[in-house]
């Protein structure tokens, strides 16, 4: 009887060692490596820079049914979009969406505010979102929107609320997705196929109780580009098969401010022309992007009109000024144009930049060549700083030199994450070198 008990335990003990690794297999089988990069930056980050006294934040998420409330004024039509929404997400297995009744009282609030009022409990803010958990469970919750926005703006901090409320803690940093959309200017009718995937992670995979990030990083740490940077770095340009003249050029052109930490432009960033250009010089800008554009999925800007945007966004895009007055007559002073930026968000990414763009009144060619080196340094963020022009001109058209391009491209790369430092980067340089 005995060795029949002890039997069973041991089946019984194995089949839950295999229940409780079968997670990491399912991740490993089923996700990209964008969307582990993804899952973890969504649920594992918070609004500070990565350090050791966030590597024990847990995954939380909703383990009951979540019933929920409007209070505060009625707004009918508001009302019936976010129940949209929230049908969407009761889809996901094991995330339950109910609204409020006699019989089940609400877990959480929404609640429709002003600008004002939540100006003054939280800094800069027009929707905000709350939440208790305990051993990571989420128990209740809590939606503050203002209504005295734009439409569409009250929808996306919905879209974006909504998001933190069922357990991600964090906005999406290196790739700037949807919940970048107050810093993108971009507008959302509801959530993301690509965040409805990152949900259901959070409530489809079977995680262990209390999984940190530290487990996290432990268990993916080869598909992570945060993890063991100067290797993913080395094995990028390898697999790139970087030359050492580049190697070089990076080290010798490495911007020589006070920068430590490397910064990208998010991917779908706008760039706004913010006064009146002239048809040429708008023409330049845009072939100057389209040209960048096609060379990474990880850079898309587009022009847009101030007039376009709404005015929430103005101060997060990539404004651009024409300057009528105040023409540069030396071509080398219009290339290294004056830039105002504010460089960094939390995760070390451009948010916008303020750029006068000037130039000279010399040929056409120069003109070109010089307002594209603006833009190719202003999406280089200004790291290294070229001597000579990024472009040739063919049949009056811009064309990337292929150094530059090569550049653009390692640069852009998903290994070249927007938290490497500098000592990283040199450190990985040399080493790749001695294996040359």
């Amino acid at each position: 009887m005995k060795i029949n008990v002890i039997i069973i335990l041991f089946f019984l003990t194995n089949s839950l060692i295999a229940q409780n690794n079968n997670y990491k297999e399912k991740v490993l089988d089923n996700c990209t490596t964008q969307e582990i990069n993804h899952f973890y930056e969504l649920v594992f980050w918070d609004n500070s820079e990565i350090s050791k006294d966030t590597t024990n934040e847990c995954l939380i998420r909703w383990e009951d049914p979540i019933y929920y409330k409007y209070t505060g004024r009625k707004y009918k039509k508001l009302e019936q979009q976010f129940d949209s929404v929230l049908l969407t997400l009761h889809n996901i297995k094991y995330l339950e969406f109910y609204k409020a009744n006699i019989f089940h009282k609400a877990n959480v609030l929404i609640e429709f505010s002003t600008l004002n009022r939540l100006q003054q409990k939280y800094l800069n803010c027009s929707g905000r979102c709350t939440t208790n958990d305990k051993n990571g469970s989420i128990k209740n919750g809590k939606i503050e929107l203002a209504i005295d926005v734009e439409k569409d703006e009250i929808l996306n901090n919905f879209l974006h609320e909504i998001i933190h409320l069922v357990g991600g803690i964090d906005h999406i940093k290196y790739d700037a997705d949807k919940l970048m959309y107050g810093l993108n200017g971009c507008r959302m009718k509801t959530i993301s196929k690509e965040e409805i995937r990152i949900i259901q992670l959070i409530y489809e995979i079977n995680w262990p109780s209390g999984y940190t990030r530290k487990d996290f990083e432990e268990d993916f740490a080869d598909r992570l580009y945060h993890i063991n940077r100067v290797n993913k770095l080395m094995g990028l340009f390898k697999k790139m098969n970087i030359e050492s003249t580049m190697l070089n050029f990076m080290l010798q052109n490495l911007a020589t401010d006070e920068q430590v930490i490397f910064s990208k432009i998010p991917k779908n960033i706008n760039v706004v022309l913010c006064n009146d250009f002239p048809n040429e010089i708008e023409d330049i800008i845009g072939m100057s992007l389209k040209t960048l554009n096609n060379l990474s999925p990880n850079f898309n800007l587009k022009i847009h009109q101030l007039s376009d945007l709404s005015s929430n966004s103005y101060s997060s895009n990539i404004n651009l000024f024409f300057d009528k007055n105040n023409y540069q007559a030396k071509i080398d002073s219009a290339s290294r144009i004056a830039l105002k930026i504010q460089r960094y968000n939390a995760c070390k990414m451009m948010t916008s930049a303020f750029l006068p763009l000037t130039y000279s009144e010399v040929d056409t060619i120069n003109k070109l060549q010089i307002l594209g080196q603006c833009i190719y340094n202003l999406a280089l963020s200004y790291t290294f700083i070229p001597n000579d022009y990024v472009f040739n001109i063919e049949d009056g058209e811009l064309k990337l030199k292929e150094f530059y391009m090569k550049l653009f491209k390692l640069y852009y790369s998903p290994e070249f994450s927007s938290l490497l430092t500098r000592e990283e980067l040199i450190e990985a340089i040399e080493e790749y070198k001695k294996s040359l």
